[in-house]
Order: structure tokens, then sequence, then C-alpha cells
């Protein structure tokens, strides 16, 4: 008679420590989503607990304070305003690209909030949600949740610590752009009909970025989404996943259906711009007022860009700043082969947004008898420093996956303080040898030398 016997323990299993509780994951998932919503909260306190709305922009008071009260009264009465009488003795409201109708938040804030208090929760829902936003596109890419909560953190903070929170068309603009990026990298990943699911979020996404800026916000989102589906079919063809006709098919079909699904919103909005004083183009209104004003901002067509060194103001405090630790990990990025297909898309629009936006390119005669040639390019020309808000969602992306690539690969010493110190060169040293305000770079300064720290505890 044969005895059993009990396996040999492997001794490699005593140490393991024991799989975490539901409750333990649960925790884990919601810190990051978390951290990004509190952190808009204290920075926006003002407005999300008291009864405050700003003047730093004019277009709050003036322009978005009544329309959200006309548009929450319209939804509590259960009709659709179709008509606006208080403006210039009556004009188009449902149908005018800036009214609201359709914008998901917009509605639902004005309705459930009222007057006032539906547009303070929408300064504050925007920069929420650009951050959850981010946060779940770099989670789907494959980031660990301290790198994904680096770059939606370091989003929802530029925007809400800024003027952006403010300047409601772009403030909505990157809210949304990110949903749609989800919705892209989903529709990669799964096969099937679960394509349709993200499928329809990036459609509804793009939607809401029509209704907040018709103009340069759907352009910039739209060529940031074009970039990354051309970047990740090529890559899903190099990696075997789909055959060259399937990702072309794939891509297209992607593309075409976000227009498709919001007719309801691109048809009514083009009909209206086609009869109002937009048909004629900014150049139509050159004259009198352009004379009579001679800033720079009410100048319809400005002969120049702006400024080829604003990127560096991303350091900077008061002002765009998006944090010590993503301005300095960006460089990383560049060394994440896993990802590279998403760093070369990201990189190429920055790169494309930057040229559009300085004096070199948009001052150029033969540059601006194009653009002007282009349906709606003196749009473009009338404001090019608007390409400039791309920045505030790229560079929190690519800092993320440099923090990753430096989480997974734990370089060197030396290796990780060269490109640090670069990082330093460029945003610290330079601009300070170049005459930069010592209290604008203060902040960057003392938390570069805290990632210094880290960096040295960690290799």
């Amino acid at each position: 008679m044969e005895t059993a016997t009990r396996p040999p323990r492997d001794p490699r299993r005593a140490d393991e420590p024991p799989p975490p509780s539901t409750a333990r994951r649960l925790l884990n998932a919601a810190a990051g989503p978390t951290l990004i919503v509190g952190s808009v909260l204290i920075a926006l306190r003002g407005i999300a607990f008291l009864p405050n709305l700003s003047d730093q922009h004019p277009d709050v008071l003036s322009f978005w304070l009544p329309r959200s009260c006309m548009l929450g009264r319209a939804i509590a009465d259960g009709h659709v305003p179709l008509w606006n009488p208080f403006e210039m003795s009556g004009t188009w409201f449902a149908a005018d690209p800036q009214s609201g109708w359709l914008s998901l938040p917009m509605m639902a804030s004005s309705w459930v909030f009222g007057c006032g208090g539906g547009l303070r929760a929408l300064i504050v829902l925007n920069p929420i949600l650009a951050g959850l936003g981010l946060f779940w596109f770099l989670r789907k890419e494959g980031l660990g949740r301290i790198a994904a909560t680096a770059g939606g953190l370091s989003l929802s903070m530029a925007v809400s610590a800024s003027i952006l929170a403010v300047s409601l068309p772009f403030a909505g603009t990157l809210a949304w752009t990110p949903f749609i990026l989800v919705g892209a990298s989903g529709f990669f990943a799964r096969a099937g009909w679960r394509r349709l699911g993200w499928l329809a979020l990036a459609a509804f996404a793009w939607g809401q970025v029509a209704t907040s800026h018709l103009s340069h916000g759907l352009v910039m989102a739209t060529g940031l989404v074009v970039a990354y589906v051309v970047a990740r079919a090529v890559r899903e063809v190099r990696r075997g996943a789909l055959p060259a006709a399937a990702a072309v098919g794939w891509s297209v079909a992607f593309l075409a259906f976000l227009p498709l699904a919001n007719l309801a919103i691109v048809i009514p909005h083009f009909a209206v711009l086609a009869r109002s004083s937009l048909a004629e183009g900014y150049g139509a209104i050159e004259g009198t007022v352009a004379r009579a004003r001679a800033t720079t901002e009410d100048v319809p067509i400005p002969a120049t860009g702006i400024w080829g060194g604003w990127p560096l103001a991303l350091a900077s405090t008061p002002g765009g700043y998006v944090g010590a630790a993503v301005l300095l990990f960006v460089p990383f990025a560049l060394r994440d082969a896993a990802r590279r297909y998403l760093v070369v898309a990201l990189g190429a629009v920055a790169g494309l947004a930057y040229l559009l936006t300085i004096t070199l390119l948009v001052g150029a005669g033969w540059f601006r008898s194009f653009a002007l040639s282009l349906p709606f390019g003196d749009v473009y020309l009338h404001n090019p420093s608007r390409l400039r808000y791309l920045a505030f969602l790229i560079v929190p992306a690519l800092g993320a996956i440099g923090v990753q690539w430096v989480l997974d690969h734990r370089p060197a010493f030396g290796e990780a303080m060269r490109w640090i110190g670069a990082g330093l060169a460029v945003l610290l040293v330079f601009p300070l040898l170049m005459g930069a305000r010592v209290g604008r770079l203060t902040i960057f300064a003392i938390a570069s030398g805290a990632n210094f720290a880290a960096s040295a505890c960690s290799t």
C-alpha cells in the first residue's frame, strides 16, 4: 500500500505577501483620481465652495453667465432654447456654437445648480475632467498608477491654477480631448463588437469639444487624435496585430465616424456661421475699428506670431506651470521603446503647434497667403497663439511616460542626473541668464531640488 505524501513546500512562496484585499485594491485604484479631484477643489476653493465668480476673463460675467442662466431656465421649463431675445434684438441660441446647447456639462450644471452656480460648477468640473481623462488614457496605454496620476494631476492643476480655468472654450477642449484618446486607445485594443463602446465614447467626447470651441479647440483635438490613430495603426501593423489593410480601414472608419456621429452639432453650427459676420472673414473687419484701436489684440489678423520662447513659461509661476517632475522627466520619454509610437505622435503634434505659433512662420508672406487661401484660415491667423494650449496636455503626457520609464528601468545615478541636468539647463539656467524674473522660477527651482534628492535615493 502506498502512502499519500504531501508535496514539498516551495520555500519561495513563504516570502510572498498575501494578495491585497478587495478594499485595498479599491483604495489603490481610487487614490490617483481622488488626489486629482481633491487638488482641483483646493485650487478652486473660492469658486467651488463660495458664491464667487471671477472677473479675470471678460467673457465670464458678460457672456457665459447670462447664457448659462438662460440655458438652465430653458431646460428646467422643458423646452429647447432656439432663440435668444436678449442679445442684439434677438438672435439664434441653440445653433450658436458657444451657446452650450448639447454640451453635457454646461447643460447639466446650468440646470442642476441654477444661475451662477451652474457656471461655477462648470469652471470646477473642466479641470477635473481633464485630469481624470488623461489619467484614464495613460492607464490604458500601460502606465502605472503613479505615472498616470502625475500626468493627470499636472494637467488638471495647470488648468485650475491659471487663467485657463476661466477661459471656458479652451478649458472645455482640454477636458474632453483626453476622452477621445481613451476611446481611440480602447478601439484599437479591442476586437469585434467591443470596439463599438470605445468608438461611441470617442464620438461623444469629440462632440463635446465641438460644443466647447468649434474652431481652434476642435482643430487641436482632431489633430492630436489623428496623429495618435496613425501612430497606433502603424504600431499594430508592425507588431503583427493587424494587417496593413485592416489598420487603414479601421483608422479611416474611426476618424470618419467622429463628425458623422455629431451632425446634430456640426450642421446647425456651420449653418449659423454662414449667416454671421464670420462668413466674410476677419479680413472684412480690417479698417476703422482696427486702425482706431492700435493694440495687437484688436488687430483682426495680426502680422506676427508670439514669442518663440513660450514653452519655457511652463516652468514659471504664476502662469502655466505644469510641475517640475513632469518637466524634468520629459526627456526620459524618448527612451521608452515600448511607447515610442505615442511619444512620436505627441511630439510631432507639439512640434507642429510650436511652428504654427512663432513669428518666423506666421509672419512669412508666403505662409500667410497660403493660410488665407484655406477655409477658415483667417480664423487661425486671427490668434495663432491659441495652439499653445496643446502643450498643457502633451507635456504632462510625455512627462508621465518619462516617469514610468524611470520607475521601470531605474537608470544609474549619473545617467539620471545628466538627463535631469539637461532639463534644468534649458528650463532654469538659460531663462535666468536671459534675464527672467527669479521669483517666477523659485517654485520650479525648489521642486527641482526635491526631484534631484528623490532621484538620488531611488538610483
